[in-house]
């Protein structure tokens, strides 16, 4: 066989290949994303953690992704009839291929995914989301799992409180009474212990939260609330955490401070705060790693910490704290916007257009000025033009009436004695006619000088002049 019909043959057997893998891919289908939701899809404060991280992993994936969401609603504790039924629907659901990665939402799903993996998907990647590293430091997730959890810092939470209120004397803590709810009081009140004598608290678990609302309306002075959770209250009826806040805002007479960044805006005053959307970004990234990479030999942990503070400037102005007190690195949000910044453009177009008329003001002012000017020089220019007129005029006549009218005079009195002299009658007459002539010329120059400039205008004035004809 020749090295060319080798290397031909080659080519097909990969051409082949590559079309048995397309084919396979084609029919794989998009990836299966299996999200276990411990009290449903839209409970808070989970439900920004799982919307982000849907939005987030569908924007990231290059392939196309079913998601498929279960809701375990675990506000109770399920009885096993109860468990047994959702492990048989999860297996029913996914009789003919297993999801491509497994996603728990919050520490009841993670622990019923856990004690039912082996029965349900023993080879499928797992993240779990949603938790608190306290909670996931219990679980025995498995070394090609992921987890992304956050850490939440207690003890700043009454230190924030005590920085921006410090006369507080009293913190209301709002909390459930499930089991979820009693590990976090435990925990609550085992790291609050260093503020003893300092602080005292007042834990709300055994109210109603019909109950808790009447006692946070009547709180006494220095007081304050930390609204840790409120899954189920001790009546056993569940609540929506940022629904049973909104209750408790609405006739509080002391702050509120809360913990999730969905809680801002929604009545807390605000401090450090732990961000669902970080979490849920991170948990995007975790399922991407569980079908992209080798598996490791060892779970990869993500601890979330808090965010610098935040606070909600309605809620400060409402209880009159002073912001001078915040930490230096806070972020105030929810500010009304001033005037400049809510009619920017508005005030811009009207400040352009007062300083173009303010312009065209000044600019109307100087030509008036200029104009005024110009006509005042106009007028005086004029006058020294007939000024210049009448002083010629006036120097004509002066030399008509005193030197050329003399003269014709003195001609006129020659001619006079020269007629004396005369011998001849001819003579006579012909120097009598020169010198009428003579006087006659003598008179019409006078009479032009007059009216180049008659005397009376010089010694009496125009007014007086003009009467006196």
């Amino acid at each position: 066989m020749s090295p060319r019909t080798l290397r031909m043959r080659i080519a097909l057997v990969w051409l082949l290949l590559a079309g048995f893998v397309a084919i396979g891919a084609e029919a794989a289908g998009p990836r299966r994303v299996l999200t276990l939701h411990s009290f449903g899809r839209d409970f808070a404060p989970y439900d920004t953690i799982a919307s982000t991280f849907r939005t987030d992993l569908a924007r990231r994936s290059a392939e196309p992704i079913n998601f498929v969401d279960a809701n375990l609603d675990l506000s109770r504790a399920p009885n096993e009839g109860e468990e047994r039924f959702f492990v048989e629907y999860l297996r029913a659901r996914f009789e003919q291929a297993p999801p491509d990665v497994v996603v728990t939402i919050g520490p009841p799903a993670a622990r019923f995914y856990l004690r039912h993996r082996s029965e349900l998907f023993p080879a499928t990647p797992l993240v779990v989301g949603a938790l608190d590293e306290r909670i996931l430091k219990q679980l025995p997730i498995g070394p090609a799992d992921a987890a992304v959890a956050g850490k939440v810092d207690l003890p700043a939470l009454v230190s924030n409180i005590l920085t921006v209120l410090p006369d507080t004397e009293t913190i209301s803590v709002v909390i459930g009474s499930s089991e979820l709810e009693r590990f976090w009081k435990a925990e609550l009140q085992r790291e609050f212990a260093q503020f003893e004598g300092r602080v005292g608290f007042e834990w709300l678990d055994k109210l109603s939260l019909v109950q808790m609302q009447q006692r946070i309306a009547t709180l006494p002075a220095r007081s304050a609330v930390l609204y840790a959770y409120m899954i189920v209250d001790a009546a056993g009826i569940p609540h929506e955490q940022r629904a049973a806040l909104e209750t408790l805002r609405s006739t509080a007479s002391a702050p509120i401070f809360g913990i999730y960044e969905s809680e801002l805006g929604k009545g807390v005053a605000g401090g450090p705060y732990s961000s669902q959307k970080k979490r849920g970004e991170h948990m995007a990234t975790a399922a991407l790693r569980s079908w992209g990479a080798p598996a490791p030999s060892q779970p990869r942990l993500d601890v979330i910490g808090f965010e610098p503070p935040v606070y909600d400037w309605r809620e400060l102005e409402r209880w009159k704290i002073d912001k001078a007190r915040l930490p230096p690195d806070s972020e105030i949000r929810f500010r009304p916007p001033s005037i400049w910044e809510e009619h920017r453009v508005a005030v811009l177009a009207t400040s352009a257009a007062l300083v173009f008329q303010a312009a065209l003001i000044v600019a109307l002012l100087i030509q008036r000025v200029e104009r005024r000017k110009a006509e005042r020089e106009a007028q005086h220019f004029g006058g020294r033009i007939l000024t210049a007129q009448e002083d010629e005029r006036r120097r004509l006549a002066r030399e008509l009436h005193d030197d050329v009218t003399q003269r014709l005079a003195a001609l006129a009195i020659d001619a006079a004695r020269a007629q004396g002299h005369a011998g001849s009658s001819a003579a006579t007459t012909a120097l009598d006619a020169i010198r009428l002539g003579l006087v006659k010329l003598s008179e019409d120059v006078h009479a032009l000088s007059y009216r180049l400039h008659p005397s009376v205008l010089e010694d009496l004035g125009l007014v007086a002049a003009l009467k006196a004809e």
